[in-house]
């Protein structure tokens, strides 16, 4: 049996292989041997011969006896102790498959194993000592496997034995899956040591994953026809979409997949956001299903919307290894609801939406994405009622809608922006993740960038003053946010209008 780490049997003498007693024993039958051969060869020495012949012929059958029983005490100690040292390698040689006996350490440092384990993985002997140090764990090939590894060696320490799939590294560098049976037990110094028997189940995983893919495939296909397909590789990080997605997404059909986090740049941020959400829910097992419409970003700029539906593949350890889903285009059916939502959401002269809506939506941010800090920007046009003295009331809607048309040019459109009265303004800026230099410059800009309303040969710039409450350091409730921004504006009002103001719990 192949002796990885470099074992070296020591060479036994005769007398190593008689224990102490046996001498007794030996003693004994000398002196018995040599009594009976001298009183018999004594007893024909007095017709024949004198009493010296009668001792020496003692002396020579008591040998000879001896020597037969030294020899076949020999003879077993000898069977006995090969029994010993063989034990192992035939009880491994004589199972079906890979056998190994390993350490039990952290990485099941590998003491010795058969002639089939090497074979089966494609190693000659000492290269695993080589390679990998004779650690076993090296072998082991993706997050799969090692936490497999993991989960089986604390099996070990709790019930003595365990099983376990992995895919190990095969020695010309490819894959391959085995099914491991571990125990734990002692070895003849009391060191405890791992006992493991691999099967070869590379077959069965490949059509277990193929059929379980083209079941999954099959059912979206047939249920949704002429729409566009992808899956996504949760192991590798990758996604495959169909020819329809590429040209729709891309612009072109390209050869192969691909990476997972490209996925960003054809979502609207919102929904991805939600649906990194719901991936993860899908990793740690609290749902096999993902169903929700996306804006997604098409190759000549436009944005459209989809249903998506997503179906997760699991592993026999549960967990997800891959989702394959579909895309159904419903821009249609979007733009009729969102024309619904307007009629009742929006502010009849700007377009923004109205007070009513501003709140719920800041209220469902908060509540679904209370982890996240956000910003409450809170803000009014000075004078404004010297505009409608001044210029008319015409005059100052048109003031109103330049402003709101500086609002939307100047954040993002995945913010809140609305009208919550007269000419006061409400915007949230969703996640902004510690980013205050870009909110600030935002802010700027808004008084940087001033609407001139003229009329009759007068002339004047509009100017905001603005209050800023940040969520949840400024608030944690929509009334809080809008009372401490309410209270940062008038401190710009005081301090000479035309300006910013972070609420800091004055």
């Amino acid at each position: 049996m192949p002796d990885i780490m470099g074992g070296v049997r020591r060479k036994l003498k005769f007398f190593d292989l008689i224990k102490p007693g046996t001498f007794v024993t030996l003693l004994f039958w000398w002196v018995i041997s040599a009594a009976a051969a001298f009183l018999f060869s004594y007893r024909v020495c007095g017709i024949v011969g004198s009493a010296a012949n009668a001792s020496l012929a003692g002396a020579l059958a008591a040998a000879a006896v001896t020597a037969v029983y030294a020899a076949v005490v020999a003879h077993k100690e000898i069977s006995s102790l090969k029994l010993i040292i063989d034990e192992d390698g035939e009880v491994m040689t004589n199972i079906v498959g890979g056998t190994m006996i390993s350490c039990d350490d952290d990485f099941f440092t590998i003491k010795k194993c058969t002639d089939r384990f090497y074979s089966m993985l494609g190693y000659r002997i000492g290269d695993i000592a080589r390679r990998y140090r004779g650690e076993f764990s090296k072998m082991l090939v993706g997050d799969e496997s090692r936490g497999e590894f993991a989960r089986l060696k604390r099996r070990l320490r709790e019930t003595g034995s365990g099983q376990a799939r992995y895919k190990l590294l095969r020695g010309d560098g490819t894959d391959m899956w085995v099914a491991c049976s571990s125990f734990l037990t002692k070895d003849r110094g009391g060191n405890s040591v791992v006992y493991s028997v691999f099967l070869d189940i590379t077959e069965e995983m490949t059509l277990q994953q193929k059929y379980a893919l083209a079941e999954a495939r099959n059912k979206i296909v047939f249920e949704n026809i002429n729409s566009g397909i992808f899956e996504w590789d949760m192991i590798r990080g990758t996604i495959d979409i169909s020819d329809h997605m590429e040209r729709r997404f891309i612009g072109a059909v390209k050869d192969g997949p691909i990476p997972a986090l490209k996925v960003k740049n054809y979502i609207e941020p919102e929904d991805y956001e939600h649906l990194i959400e719901k991936i993860e829910s899908v990793k740690n097992g609290e749902s096999d299903k993902i169903v929700m419409t996306l804006g997604l970003k098409n190759a000549d700029g436009t944005v459209t919307h989809s249903d998506m539906s997503l179906v997760a593949i699991r592993d026999h350890n549960y967990v997800a290894v891959r989702m394959v889903g579909i895309l159904i285009d419903v821009e249609e059916r979007h733009r009729r609801e969102e024309e619904l939502r307007s009629k009742a959401s929006r502010d009849s002269l700007t377009g923004l939406y109205n007070k009513g809506a501003t709140q719920q939506l800041i209220e469902n941010t908060l509540e679904l994405r209370g982890n996240q800090e956000h910003a409450v920007v809170l803000c009014d046009i000075d004078d404004f009622k010297s505009v409608n003295d001044t210029f008319g009331h015409g005059a100052g809607d048109e003031a109103i809608k330049m402003i709101a048309g500086l609002l939307s040019e100047t954040f993002d459109r995945g913010c809140v922006i609305g009208r919550t009265g007269g000419d006061e303004f409400m915007v949230l800026c969703r996640n902004i993740g510690g980013d205050y230099y870009r909110l600030r410059k935002q802010l700027r800009r808004l008084n940087e960038n001033r609407p001139t309303i003229e009329e009759g040969g007068l002339r004047r710039e509009l100017t905001l003053s603005i209050g800023v409450a940040l969520y949840p350091s400024g608030g944690e409730t929509y009334d809080e946010l809008y009372k401490n921004a309410d209270t940062a504006l008038y401190k710009v009002k005081e301090s000479g209008k035309a300006g910013y103001e972070v609420y800091t719990g004055y």
